[in-house]
């Protein structure tokens, strides 16, 4: 499992960029990448995407910092949960 901490941050940031529809597709496409390829503590993961706004296509970058892991139970029935801080967003300029 993948927490973000500060989803109300990563919101503020799309909303100011006019992408704030894209906010649910922007954390499952982190927490995908986290889930299968993050390994440490501090980790950055960078996910970007191309998203419609109006009628202009725009390409953007968000950085993500895999803040802390919590071990699975004992049990063996629960995943590793592993929290996600939100870093920034930027847009890459259309050449």
């Amino acid at each position: 499992m993948v927490v973000l901490l500060n989803r109300p941050w990563l919101d503020q940031e799309l909303e100011d960029q006019g992408m704030l529809d894209f906010a649910d597709e922007l954390i499952e496409r982190m927490k995908e990448q986290v889930r299968y390829t993050s390994k440490r503590v501090y980790e950055q993961v960078v996910v970007d995407a191309k998203v419609l706004v109006g009628d202009i296509v725009k390409t953007v970058v968000a950085r993500f910092t895999v803040y802390d892991y919590e071990d699975p139970a004992e049990d063996g029935e629960a995943h590793q949960i592993k929290y996600v801080e939100f870093d920034s967003l930027s847009q890459l300029k259309e050449v």
